[in-house]
């Protein structure tokens, strides 16, 4: 069994009851797996440090993504230290956003996405609501973008599926295939963002950020094994090659052996 340091996650020697790590030098109670350490971090510990920590790469690259250079000036509002929020449609009430014309409930059950990060783009001096809002899905390794069917039934089920289906409508897609019963977090995330950027006119950003080289994560990909990932989750959805509108839908692929240099991973 190898055991890592349960804060900065450097291997220990057998037996060992401090780190010896130096920058660290933390002393603990209890040796912790690394599987375990592995499955802990994942990709919200990589967005966090992203979105605090390094903010500008992570416009950059939304800017470069896009072609669009306001995101530059993206402000990111979750997960910010030191509670690292996240938030479902509730951060709608936060910015006083009111879906007028298709509301909520209409299309989406209650307790909809959890959102791995929200930025926005804050209008002129004075304007009480944001421009435009910037939704995150993170993924740190392949397995994590494997989600199942979604657990809903009934009534709730119901409407999912209607307005997946709206969904595949107003992107042109015509599959059979039903959106509710694989890469369910995938889909549910086009949904929300249809159903803020069309049906509502809000102008919404949707972004998959793939963090490659993680080393914290066991078989981290690189960018073209998740360029190759995210093509079979297209296949298998019945989504063809270039049906998602490029200019607000977006992968951006970011390198996390470069955002702690302070971390030492054997």
């Amino acid at each position: 069994m190898i055991y890592r340091c349960s804060k900065c996650a450097w291997q220990l020697e057998a037996g060992a009851t401090q780190c010896s790590n130096h920058p660290c030098g933390h002393t603990f109670h209890a040796r912790v797996p690394a599987d375990a350490l592995v499955r802990d971090r994942k990709s919200q510990l990589w967005i966090q440090e992203l979105v605090n920590e390094f903010p500008n790469t992570l416009n950059d690259q939304l800017a470069s993504c896009f072609g669009n250079d306001d995101l530059r000036d993206v402000r990111w509002v979750s997960p910010i230290k030191p509670k690292y929020t996240e938030y479902r449609e509730d951060f709608l009430n936060i910015f006083g956003i009111e879906l007028t014309r298709t509301p909520l409930q209409d299309f989406w059950p209650r307790r909809g996405p959890r959102w791995d990060a929200i930025g926005l783009i804050r209008g002129e001096a004075g304007m009480p609501k944001p421009l435009a809002f910037v939704l995150v899905e993170a993924k740190a390794h392949i397995a994590e973008a494997d989600s199942p069917k979604t657990y809903a039934a009934g009534d709730r089920l119901e409407l999912i599926r209607h307005s997946l289906d709206q969904t595949k409508k107003a992107l042109h897609i015509a599959t059979t295939v039903d959106w509710s019963d694989k890469y369910y977090q995938y889909t549910n995330r086009l949904a929300f963002w249809h159903l803020l950027r069309n049906l509502n006119g809000i102008e919404t950003y949707l972004v998959n950020v793939y963090f490659t080289n993680a080393p914290d994560v066991e078989r981290s990909a690189d960018e073209n094994q998740w360029k190759c990932a995210v093509r079979r989750i297209h296949a298998q959805l019945g989504i063809p090659v270039g049906a998602l509108p490029n200019d607000s839908i977006g992968d951006c692929f970011i390198d996390a052996s470069k955002l702690d240099t302070s971390m030492k991973w054997s």
